[in-house]
């Protein structure tokens, strides 16, 4: 199980994840095909995101009390059922719903499947494995271009899906094999998780009553989300402007993701290797410094030599202090409260979707008007919120430990 659960889950995390970046080269021909604005492309990107947001609030709550395994099998055999679909699209509206329901398929990932790996194993095993199972589904986006960009000049974009589901289907029967039921390990460690009780909508609301209150899980939700807007720029944007408007082909647009994607991949490569020696914040600090270094850096190698790939640079070194941040705050955040393990999951990944949704039509609004200097701008500023949030949320998390540690001081002295 220690092995083969996070390697299944990670294949298909990795087909939900490459469902977005492998269509990227063929977006151009299926903008044209459906006799669409260009503009659309990052519509079919926003639809993912917001069909990941969807079901989390849902999705989280019923794996506590339903299980997580066949929670997220379904999800799966869901999600492979929304790729095939897309040999049957005849528009735009019907590519981008699609695109919404394979979106939803990716909330699985997040509010079922991370979850089961966090309780199944302790804090330093844990933050290890995850950053592993990232660096593994991030060769999706360092692979899905150039694989892409393969597949439509060998065959049709609608063949991208079929990739897709077949991928898909093998970590489908992967996780049917060796998947674990973990929801009562942590919540009802006497009983199955839904032993006793029924999944009714009142219960779905005392659930994320305390959940919503928490503001240390507001803060993590609302830092992820801002710290990840320039890479969801970066997936959403890029192919239009290097392939539509630069003119590059769709295999030199993906040799382009190479640098950007191989440093986050190298992040999280760090994170597993000090994973246990570096804290929680120390993690956190390095990869917020690191993130603004890169934004910077890319706003100064777009002035200086006037093109967007000038930026790349920097695109780089923000995405290699991405996943240090990332991990650490996620993790924090998750076990921020003693609520139930989905509904905070759910709760976290809701909020940071939403935000990652607005921030890149937000930046997709300010190219649109004013250009790449204002995409790269409106990128710098999400930062910024960044920043300022992961602030506030190591502040209440040191709050918060010293409090609790100060509870366990006070309670021995009484036990005396």
């Amino acid at each position: 199980m220690r092995f083969w659960f996070p390697a299944f889950l990670v294949l298909f995390e990795f087909s939900t994840y490459i469902s977005n970046d492998m269509i990227m080269p063929g977006m151009p021909r299926v903008v044209h095909e459906f006799h669409v604005g260009i503009g659309s492309a990052s519509l079919a990107l926003t639809a993912a995101l917001l069909g990941n947001v969807a079901l989390q609030w849902l999705l989280g709550p019923l794996s506590d009390y339903k299980g997580r395994r066949p929670v997220l099998l379904a999800g799966v055999a869901f999600f492979i059922l929304s790729c095939l679909g897309m040999f049957f699209a005849q528009t735009m509206t019907q590519f981008v719903v699609l695109r919404g329901l394979q979106g939803m398929g990716c909330a699985f990932v997040a509010a079922v499947g991370y979850p089961s790996v966090q309780e199944a194993f302790d804090e330093a095993t844990a933050v290890r494995t995850v950053a592993l199972m990232a660096s593994v589904a991030l060769l999706a986006p360092l692979l899905g271009p150039l694989l892409g960009a393969w597949v439509v000049t060998i065959w049709s974009w609608r063949m991208v899906f079929g990739v897709i589901a077949a991928i898909a289907s093998i970590g489908f029967c992967g996780l049917w094999v060796k998947m674990p039921e973990t929801a009562g390990a942590r919540i009802y460690p006497l009983t199955h998780p839904g032993a006793g009780q029924r999944f009714t909508l009142r219960q779905l609301v005392r659930d994320y009553v305390p959940v919503l209150r928490n503001r240390r899980i507001l803060l993590g939700a609302t830092a992820l989300g801002c710290a990840c807007v320039p890479l969801m720029n970066w997936i959403a944007l890029a192919p239009v402007i290097l392939i539509d408007q630069h003119h590059l082909t769709p295999l030199n647009y993906g040799w382009w993701q190479l640098p950007v994607f191989g440093a986050m991949i190298l992040g999280h490569i760090i994170v597993a290797r000090v994973a246990g020696r570096w804290s929680l914040e120390r993690l956190m600090r390095s990869g917020m410094i690191t993130m603004v270094a890169g934004v910077f850096v890319a706003y100064l190698g777009y002035v200086l030599t006037g093109a967007f790939t000038g930026a790349v640079t920097g695109f780089s070194i923000y995405a290699l202090g991405l996943g240090p941040f990332y991990t650490s705050i996620y993790r924090q955040a998750l076990f921020a409260s003693d609520g139930a393990k989905g509904a905070v999951a759910a709760a976290i990944n809701t909020l940071f979707m939403l935000l990652m949704a607005l921030g890149v039509e937000s930046s997709k609004s300010a190219y649109v008007t004013y250009g790449e200097p204002a995409l790269l701008g409106a990128g710098g500023v999400a930062i910024v919120v960044a920043l300022f949030t992961a602030r506030g949320f190591a502040h209440r998390m040191r709050a918060a430990n010293r409090s609790e540690t100060f509870g366990a001081v006070a309670t021995e002295g009484q036990l005396h």
